[in-house]
This record gives C-alpha cells, structure tokens and sequence, in this order.
C-alpha cells in the first residue's frame, strides 16, 4: 500500500498493564522532514490497527516521536572512541532489527583479533 509505504508505517500493538494499547509505527526519511506530527499518520496506523485487531474505536493520548541517527551512506558506522571501545550507531530507525546482529558481528570479529571490517563510507 503505497500511503503506507509513505510514512514506512509498521502496524504494531502492544498492551500496557493498565489495559491500554501502544500503537505504532511510522518513520519518515529524507531531508525535508517536518518536526510536527500528521494527522493522515495517525489515522492510517489507526485504520491498520483496526483490520487487525478487534478493538474499540481508539483515540491517541498521548505520541512519541525519536529522531534517530542515520548515516546517508552506509547501514551503520563503527567508531572505536578509546582503545578496545567500540560505538556502532547511524542505524537509523532500524535499530531494534539489526543491533544485536551486527554487534554480534562486530564482537566476534574482536574476539578473533580480526581487523575490524567497518562498512565502507561508515565515518
């Protein structure tokens, strides 16, 4: 769905103690990105949320908006910033899926006193 594809919206739900729902989610991408939220956002998460999950007619409370680090290049950036630490950031909204992947990735290539293979155009 092309208005999805838009916003990169991701219908997720999850419950809070308390019986309410966090819904999400969206990313924007590109330079000319606006720090205000879009009512047509909302309102499209909302209208996934309901042809997935029976729920009553839901109002938004309250919103969170991040704005993450993104290299315009490569997939993530390694910095060793003292001997032996490393900082592996610019995942963009992607964190949460590829994180523990490439520390992984990055560890074992530590731990095998391997040359660090820093993807290129990551500084």
């Amino acid at each position: 769905m092309p208005e999805l594809d838009r916003y990169g919206i991701h219908v997720m739900a999850s419950s809070t103690p308390n019986g309410e729902l966090i819904l999400g989610d969206s990313h924007e991408y590109g330079d000319d990105i606006e720090p205000f939220d879009k009512e047509e956002i909302d309102q499209l998460i909302l209208r996934e949320i309901h042809k997935v999950l029976q729920i009553p007619q839901t109002s938004i409370a309250r919103r969170w908006a991040g704005i993450y680090a993104k290299h315009p290049q490569a997939m993530y950036c390694v910095q060793e910033i003292k001997p032996r630490t490393y900082l592996v950031n610019g995942f963009g909204g992607n964190g949460m899926t590829l994180s523990l992947a490439v520390s992984e990735s990055v560890i074992e290539q530590l731990e095998d006193k391997k040359s660090l293979e820093i993807p290129e155009n990551s500084f």
